[in-house]
């Protein structure tokens, strides 16, 4: 996954796990959205009402998702104060999982 673009997700925030490896990920965040309520999984691409000057009411399109910047940290990417729970699955050895 890469980065999303700076409109769609401008905040992120970084997790560091410190294990030397890349974890399986299973990422939620809660939303309460244009359509979209509950917990949802990640990446998620929504949409949401936001006022623009001189237009009004326009839906734009956002994204929560997150990405492995290197072995040891999780960047998780959305708007400002979104809450987002996460699982990480440990490996018995390293790379197990992708084997």
């Amino acid at each position: 996954m890469s980065a999303p673009a700076n409109d769609d997700a401008p905040y992120y925030k970084d997790l560091d796990h410190n294990l030397g490896y890349k974890p399986i990920v299973r990422a939620f965040t809660y939303m309460n959205a244009y359509s979209v309520t509950g917990w949802r999984q990640l990446p998620i691409y929504y949409y949401e009402r936001e006022w623009v000057d001189g237009i009004g009411f326009a839906i734009v399109g956002r994204t929560v998702t997150y990405e492995h910047i290197n072995n040891n940290t999780i960047r998780f990417y959305g708007s400002q104060d979104r809450e987002i729970a996460v699982q990480l699955f440990l490996e018995p050895r390293e790379d197990a999982w992708y084997e």
